[in-house]
């Protein structure tokens, strides 16, 4: 099911994942950065979508820039979740990781 927000398809349960700790309140895509960027990456490795095993990027390590990495991560992320795997953070990926907000 294809929703009219850039593509995205609707998202499954996100049963099993990690809540993230803040709200992500807009778009993310290659080149943007920002403090809600390293939540992004933080939020990916934390789930087993790590962007790199050692080095900028990794647990620990996270940037605040989107790259390559963080697209290549998220679109794992998403496809892994019944969502179009197109890499950047659009309406639906994000409200979907937003409904895991811990209260």
């Amino acid at each position: 099911q294809t929703a009219s927000t850039g593509g995205e398809q609707q998202p499954a349960s996100g049963e099993g994942l990690k809540a993230v700790s803040i709200e992500f309140t807009r778009n993310l895509d290659l080149g943007i950065g920002g403090q809600d960027v390293r939540s992004l990456q933080q939020f990916l490795n934390a789930n087993g979508y790590k962007l790199a095993d050692s080095g900028p990027g990794s647990p620990g390590q996270e940037t605040a820039l989107f790259g390559l990495r963080t697209a290549a991560a998220l679109r794992n992320f998403q496809r892994d979740n019944g969502m179009s795997a197109i890499g950047r953070l659009g309406p639906l990926t994000r409200q979907f990781i937003n409904s895991l907000r811990n209260p």
